[in-house]
């Protein structure tokens, strides 16, 4: 009977954990840059019982070895690409292909992200909606000199600003290019507080203009959309609800049996 518990319970726990993951993607759905995540169901090979300091005959039968049920094998997030979203704000920047535009934080750590939404604020800088400094292919801040009247960012990420010269005439001055930073192995980044963020230990990403190496190219006036395929996802949250219900039916059955031969025993 411990099977049928050990069972049901591992159905329940990889169920919710399925469940937490199509919620923050349903949710996310219309979040530029974001990436669904990808969950791997992998089946629990040694049971309950089954331990290496317990003497079992050899070989260990297979009732006691297997039937530990189904778990969570990985949760990872899919990198693949989201839709292009016109904005026609020229701060709005949006990545084509791999990489990250890199932020630096006010603590001074590094974070990454492909919500390409920017602005300058007051002192020039150009930042995220919290404020965060956009880091330029250099890891340097991009900010525009201080009698500037007029700011453009081309495609490919150079941002030209245009200050007085005298007697009504401009001077283009370029300010810099905006960095994309390229991971080798972008599974392995931690996402936290919006951010993906290099486990510790680890050097940060390096920095390049986009469309050098493998960096995808930054094409300004528009947002990355969201890579959920909503229709998938909610076809996978009704099989999910269903299967989590027959888990939890299933260990219903066995607390039911159990009790039934407890009874039957005195």
């Amino acid at each position: 009977m411990i099977f049928g518990f050990w069972q049901g319970v591992s159905g329940l726990q990889a169920g919710a954990r399925y469940l937490d993951a199509l919620a923050a993607d349903i949710s996310n759905v219309n979040t530029p840059g974001y990436k669904h995540h990808q969950v791997q169901l992998v089946e629990t090979k040694e049971g309950p019982l089954y331990r290496a300091d317990r003497v079992f005959p050899s070989p260990v039968p297979d009732w006691v070895r297997y039937g530990g049920g189904v778990g969570v094998g990985a949760i990872q997030r899919d990198f693949s690409g989201g839709p292009p979203m016109a904005t026609g704000i020229d701060t709005d920047l949006m990545i084509q292909g791999p990489g990250f535009f890199a932020l630096r934080e006010e603590g001074g750590q590094v974070g990454y992200t492909r919500h390409g939404s920017f602005r300058w604020d007051g002192q020039g800088r150009l930042v995220d909606p919290a404020g965060r400094l956009l880091l330029d292919d250099r890891g340097n801040p991009i900010t525009l000199p201080e009698k500037a009247v007029k700011v453009a960012i081309a495609p490919g990420g150079v941002v030209t600003a245009w200050v007085p010269k005298g007697q009504g005439v401009l001077e283009a001055v370029t300010v810099g290019r905006v960095g994309v930073a390229l991971a080798d192995a972008p599974h392995a980044l931690l996402a936290a507080d919006g951010l993906y963020r290099v486990p510790p230990g680890r050097g940060e990403l390096p920095l390049g203009p986009g469309g050098e190496g493998r960096r995808g190219t930054v094409q300004p006036g528009y947002l990355e959309g969201s890579n959920v395929d909503l229709a998938k996802a909610m076809v996978d949250l009704l099989l999910v609800q269903r299967a989590y219900s027959m888990n939890a039916r299933a260990l219903a059955n066995a607390d039911e049996l159990w009790s039934s031969i407890q009874h039957l025993m005195g």
